[in-house]
């Protein structure tokens, strides 16, 4: 790839990912969060990268990549986040931000919901991000990519975004070495819909 075209994907990914996200702060496309996320972090980044970019989506970890690997961090990943989830449910910041919407309902919608929310947004991070700017930075894209997604935490328990750095970071070079963002997705999932369970009830 010449300078040039590493330097144009570059600034095209960071300044369309930043529009978008302010744009999402702002707006709420067809009244309805979880389809206005989905157009917003997935389906308008992919046009991006047809048309503006002119490259395959495939490329930018909608393949499975090494799947075996992945397959491997992905069941030591949520093993590990079953560990942690339980204590951190129990902490005043994560009841307060958490318990104050109420009892959840665990049904397959809503769970289905919160999968189509979260894999639009580790697509727009592990993904358009992730390996957009990859050509030029190299493995600190996943440092980079990780910056904007602490800072859209901003709001939540103040540990959950604090963490967000670490991990954001983590599963972004999970996604470097398997060339996909399955990984971070099954495991922002997992946390997601387990998370609100404990703290909220339903079960």
């Amino acid at each position: 790839m010449s300078n040039y075209r590493a330097r144009f994907k570059t600034v095209t990914v960071l300044v369309a990912s930043t529009l978008l996200l302010a744009f999402s702060g702002y707006h709420t496309l067809f009244g309805n969060r979880t389809l206005s996320e989905v157009v917003v972090y997935l389906v308008i980044p992919v046009g991006i990268i047809v048309l503006v970019l002119r490259e395959n989506p495939l490329r930018y970890g909608l393949g499975l990549g090494d799947w075996r690997r992945g397959l491997a961090y992905t069941v030591g990943g949520i093993a590990l986040m079953a560990v942690i989830i339980p204590l951190a449910a129990r902490m005043p910041g994560f009841q307060s931000y958490y318990g104050v919407r109420g009892p959840v309902s665990t049904s397959l919608r809503w769970v289905l919901g919160t999968g189509a929310t979260l894999f639009a947004w580790e697509f727009f991070f592990r993904g358009f991000m992730l390996f957009g700017l990859e050509g030029e930075l190299g493995w600190y894209a996943a440092i980079v990519q990780a910056v904007p997604f602490t800072l859209a935490h901003v709001g939540k328990p103040e540990l959950e975004t604090y963490s967000c750095i670490v991990g954001g970071t983590l599963i972004g070079l999970i996604g470097l070495r398997v060339r996909s963002f399955y990984p971070a997705f099954f495991i922002h999932w997992f946390i997601a819909v387990a998370l609100d369970i404990l703290v909220r009830g339903g079960l």
